[in-house]
């Protein structure tokens, strides 16, 4: 029974000397503040920008793309471009056989010279008889002679009007010869390039389907897919920077602008995305199709708002908290955040003052 109350004794005394010497090490650390934390861990709360961006892969693509066809069957005759050549608008790209259209045209033209011969002929005669007429009026002819002279006057007139209406018929006739022939002919719709050709001389081509393309050469536009998650956040005419990668290696930035957001989605990969068009009219002059990037679309920037790392913020129970430095040992303090940066910060709304600090991570 002693050596049991020795035993008790001896585990208490043990307890007290440990929980002294606990309490005098909690004192020591406590009462003479030795810091614990380096500089490097230490952030003082500060205003700044928060920045918000959305980045997405993107190409560059012509802004304008157009396929081409004959509004007539027939057999291709001559072909004038290739594939990479650039062309201006209105340019001859290729041609069906169109003899009889050519035939047909040169007719049409004839017709309407002669009908224009026979105006100007009739014209010239009203001029005639009208100058007749007065010279009977001031000799102080006789009624009769002035009377029929009138008629004859008259008469030219309406022939003249005859002669003009069969010139408005030639030049129809000419306008219809032109458009059957046009319809043989392949032009240029605008400046750019040819990207594909599909037609030989010989072959006989319908009206079913495209025999080239051509895309606008200087105008490009960078097209990138949005998640829908992220599709919300933009609207057309945001801001937003290119940022492409150059044949030298370097990078080229641009400043740009939502052009268009495709209503419809694109699924890949089972995910749904849209399509967003990024404006580059007027860029650099050396920009290639089928380069590639990457657009960092602006949500916002917000100036002068109490900004902190991301990482120095914490949750617990819904609640959002950071660890404010106080007398050298950090001490919980819940926040309110707001924006979150694309950089790594996050704005506080309250529960912290400029110049606070706080733990870092």
């Amino acid at each position: 029974m002693k050596n049991f109350a020795k035993s008790n004794r001896q585990a208490l005394t043990i307890v007290a000397v440990i929980a002294l010497i606990g309490v005098s090490v909690w004192a020591a650390f406590h009462f003479t503040r030795i810091p614990a934390f380096s500089e490097t861990q230490i952030f003082e709360v500060q205003k700044g920008a928060i920045k918000s961006e959305i980045s997405a892969d993107i190409t560059l693509q012509p802004a304008t793309n157009a396929d081409l066809a004959f509004e007539n069957s027939g057999k291709i005759k001559n072909i004038y471009v290739s594939v990479g050549d650039q062309v201006k608008k209105g340019q001859l790209l290729a041609e069906e056989v169109n003899s009889d259209y050519v035939v047909s045209l040169r007719e049409a033209e004839a017709a309407r010279r002669a009908a224009q011969a026979d105006l100007e002929g009739a014209q010239e005669n009203i001029d005639i008889q009208g100058a007749k007429l007065k010279s009977l009026k001031n000799a102080n002819a006789k009624k009769y002679d002035v009377k029929a002279q009138k008629e004859t006057k008259d008469q030219a007139g309406s022939s003249a009007d005859s002669k003009e209406a069969l010139l408005e018929a030639a030049n129809q006739a000419v306008i219809a010869a032109n458009l059957q022939l046009a319809k043989t002919r392949l032009t240029a719709p605008m400046d750019g390039v040819i990207t594909d050709k599909s037609i030989e001389i010989g072959e006989v081509v319908s009206q079913a389907g495209p025999v080239m393309k051509i895309a606008s050469g200087d105008n490009l536009e960078a097209d990138a897919y949005v998640s829908e998650l992220d599709v919300k956040k933009i609207a057309v005419g945001g801001s937003a920077e290119i940022v492409l990668s150059s044949a030298d290696g370097n990078k080229i930035t641009l400043d740009s602008k939502i052009k268009n957001i495709y209503p419809a989605e694109t699924v890949q990969n089972g995910v749904s995305s849209y399509k967003v068009v990024f404006d580059l009219a007027g860029q650099e002059s050396n920009l290639k199709s089928g380069m590639t990037g990457m657009a960092n679309i602006k949500i916002s920037d917000q100036a002068g708002a109490m900004v902190v790392p991301q990482s120095s913020v914490f949750s617990d129970a819904g609640k959002k908290y950071v660890m404010v430095m106080s007398g050298g040992f950090p001490e919980r303090k819940d926040v309110q955040v707001g924006a979150y940066g694309s950089d790594g910060t996050v704005e506080v709304l309250s529960g912290l003052a400029e110049g606070d600090k706080i733990l870092k991570f």
